[in-house]
């Protein structure tokens, strides 16, 4: 046991010299303070495009500290996850998603800060969190995004989401899991 742990330091400190990119996936109690903040940054940057409510610090603060994607359903607070990306020591984005029910998975939140886009990070975040929601037995993605987000809503079409429904300023999107019933 003690020489997979010095492996796994060895790795560790071999990828931090090298400058390269690290990611991982928290439950909300141990997102670290550094983590979210930066999420509230990229929230305050981003949120016309991330929500249909007016920016509020307690809000986005709330959501982030107990895992609940909103306030009105206590059926899923504490199940939905983050996922942190860096690139060296710098904050590149987040992801968060959570379970509806056995066969449905929501990715509420996808963000890449703006010097980052474009460079695959978002592709890389998008796919984990379909992925771990596909192992955790969904036959079904969805998310949502703005009408008017044309770069969001053409980035989630490449990336193999169907567009199902508009709906008072939103766009709702959908991926299969191969080989479950639609």
């Amino acid at each position: 046991m003690k020489n997979y742990i010095k492996a796994i330091m060895v790795m560790l400190c071999i990828g931090a010299v090298a400058g390269g990119i690290y990611w991982y996936v928290r439950p909300v109690e141990q997102l670290s303070e550094r983590d979210i903040q930066d999420i509230h940054n990229l929230f305050k940057k981003d949120w016309y495009l991330l929500s249909a409510r007016d920016y509020d610090y307690k809000h986005v603060d709330d959501t982030i500290r107990t895992g609940s994607p909103n306030e009105y359903e206590a059926d899923y607070k504490g199940k939905m996850k983050f996922k942190v990306m860096r690139e060296g020591d710098k904050f590149v984005g987040f992801v968060s998603y959570y379970m509806k029910n056995f066969q449905h998975g929501i990715i509420l939140y996808l963000a890449v800060e703006p010097e980052f886009r474009s460079k695959g990070y978002g592709e890389k975040l998008l796919k984990y969190a379909v992925q771990q929601m596909f192992d955790q037995g969904a036959c079904r993605v969805t998310l949502v995004a703005r009408i008017d987000n044309t770069r969001g809503r053409a980035f989630y079409l490449r990336s193999g989401f169907k567009e199902m429904a508009e709906d008072r300023g939103f766009v709702g999107y959908r991926i299969d899991k191969p080989g479950c019933p639609t």
